[in-house]
């Protein structure tokens, strides 16, 4: 396992810690975490501050205890929270959708989004940026060509599949890029990849896999284009790509994986990457275990430069 982070000249190490076991799930004896590009971080967006001290006043910004409780269940059921500097534009967006919804008051929008399950899906996509585009991050997916690619190829049998996950996938831009980049290194045939998210709504457009110009922005886009067909004025990804690509519903906060009855175990590689800062540091905590848990013996964890450090969360190699 390990964390490679470059945050100025040097680098620093941590040698294993031992393997954590939980009963009656897969289990992984090591895993790593990747940050190639360490930059300055730009602002996390929703993350919980600590609460105040015993004797200090607590700093409450909802103009109304209905919108904090929307927050709060929110939170309860995604792992989501918000900052006090967030709380404005999360109450906007909540506002936003009581009045496309045609609610006045903020408890009973609290009902349906705990009954509505299509509800509680527009909140989500309303309350975070599914910010993604094709090869994200290009020196990610680089680095993964160079090395990550041709170590796993060294440590798994001609005969095995090579797993990879990309949790929090959104429209799907993250998970097909993957895919291409299997396809481009000839283990297409011999690799499987999972691309999971909370919101049904991205999922549904991932699945369609047509995407506009603005997915293709970047530096590292022009290698999809390859792989896409025009379709009106926008662009279909090839069939052949398509259909290595499986998606299916997970909330990440949820204690549902690593789980063989939902294939998200033993992975090879996880892209898990501008997800973590929408949680707070106990969600955070937990879910790097699982994601841990989730890895095959040796295998890799890709997080975005801004992401929450993880080691120290996991068992997890720093070097």
């Amino acid at each position: 396992m390990r964390e490679c982070a470059s945050a100025g000249p040097g680098r620093s190490g941590i040698r294993p810690r031992g393997p954590g076991r939980r009963p009656n799930r897969p289990h992984s004896r090591s895993g790593v975490v990747l940050l190639v590009e360490q930059r300055q971080r730009p602002d996390p967006g929703p993350v919980r501050t600590k609460a105040a001290p015993a004797g200090e006043t607590r700093v409450v910004s909802w103009s109304h205890t209905g919108l904090e409780a929307v927050a709060r269940f929110l939170g309860e059921r995604t792992g989501l929270s918000f900052a006090v500097n967030r709380q404005a534009s999360a109450e906007q967006g909540i506002r936003r959708l009581m009045r496309r919804a045609g609610i006045a008051d903020p408890r009973a929008y609290r009902d349906l989004i705990q009954n509505d399950a299509h509800a509680f899906d527009e909140l989500i996509v309303e309350l975070t940026v599914g910010e993604t585009y094709f090869f994200r991050e290009p020196a990610q997916f680089e680095f993964l060509r160079r090395e990550v690619l041709p170590e796993i190829v060294r440590r798994r049998e001609p005969e095995q599949v090579i797993r990879a996950w990309s949790a929090g996938c959104a429209s799907g831009e993250e998970a097909y890029s993957l895919a291409i980049l299997l396809d481009e290194q000839g283990l297409a045939e011999r690799s499987q990849v999972l691309g999971t998210d909370i919101s049904r709504a991205a999922l549904a457009r991932a699945r369609q896999a047509v995407y506009g110009p603005w997915s293709l922005r970047g530096d590292g886009a022009a290698r999809a284009r390859t792989y896409l067909r025009p379709d009106g004025n926008r662009f279909r990804l090839v069939e052949t790509v398509r259909r290595r690509v499986n998606f299916e519903h997970l909330n990440l906060a949820l204690d549902t994986y690593p789980s063989f009855s939902l294939g998200i175990w033993g992975m090879d590689l996880i892209l898990c990457r501008n997800v973590l800062i929408y949680f707070d540091p106990d969600t955070v905590r937990t879910v790097a275990g699982r994601l841990f848990e989730t890895l095959a013996p040796g295998g890799w964890l890709i997080a975005a430069s801004s992401d929450p450090p993880l080691s120290g969360l996991a068992p997890f190699d720093v070097v």
